[in-house]
């Protein structure tokens, strides 16, 4: 089984109660977001359907 195989489902809510701050938008690397880095990552690994 490969990624090509697969649907990548990226659950993204929540109240981040604890955090402060939306845990979507935390910027990483070279200020791209969580989100968008886990959205980048499973389209660059083949993932049939990104949900």
């Amino acid at each position: 089984m490969t990624p090509a195989d697969l649907t990548l489902i990226v659950a993204a809510g929540g109240m981040s109660t604890r955090m402060g701050e939306d845990k979507r938008f935390l910027p990483m690397a070279e200020g791209e977001t969580l989100l968008s880095r886990t959205l980048r990552r499973g389209r660059t690994a083949g993932f049939r359907a990104i949900v």
